[in-house]
């Protein structure tokens, strides 16, 4: 019976952790939703490719400016355009941002 008591208390404060994780979750940002602004860079900033990079829908050369689309998070990396309109998901340190 003692251990019996004691799962059922266990499974209770596990029940209440669940229900205060629930409620931090709701009020704290959306990290699954692009942002259009983070750190001081927003859509639209010009960019120039540090490295070479490779994507499933091909490969993008080092130099190649491009114009930020939106910001992923977690990890932080932004969604870039070229000039053929291809988006490039790409971290944050494979840019450089280009002085205007």
């Amino acid at each position: 019976k003692r251990l019996q008591a004691e799962i059922v208390s266990i499974g209770r404060k596990i029940i209440i952790w669940m229900v205060e994780l629930r409620i931090i979750m709701a009020t704290t940002k959306e990290f699954h939703k692009r942002s259009d602004e983070h750190g001081g860079v927003k859509a639209g900033t010009k960019f120039k490719l540090l490295k070479d990079h490779h994507e499933l829908q091909g490969d993008i050369s080092a130099g190649v400016e491009l114009a930020l689309e939106d910001i992923v998070h977690y990890p932080t990396r932004y969604r870039l355009r070229d000039d053929e309109g291809n988006i490039w998901l790409l971290p944050i340190h494979s840019v450089s941002q280009i002085a205007e």
